[in-house]
């Protein structure tokens, strides 16, 4: 789902994808925004999850940065 994915003055967010992955990052998928799109966890990048709103509130809440993309 990554693949073509370009920010305005931002690496391909394939990129950023993988360094997140090669440092063990965690990657959520929101689930309310994958409903509204028809996409399954399935369609996912490997080793993404699922998370709802309550998820993203808990841990925005428990850490001083997090990244939007």
């Amino acid at each position: 789902m990554v693949e073509g994915v370009i920010g305005v003055g931002l690496p391909a967010l394939k990129v950023v994808a993988n360094a997140v992955q090669l440092l063990k990052i965690p990657i959520w998928g929101c689930s309310a925004c994958a409903i509204a799109r028809r996409i399954e966890e399935s369609e996912l990048e490997i080793g993404a999850v699922m998370k709802d709103i309550p998820d993203y509130i808990k841990i925005v809440g428990e850490r001083d940065r997090n990244l939007s993309f």
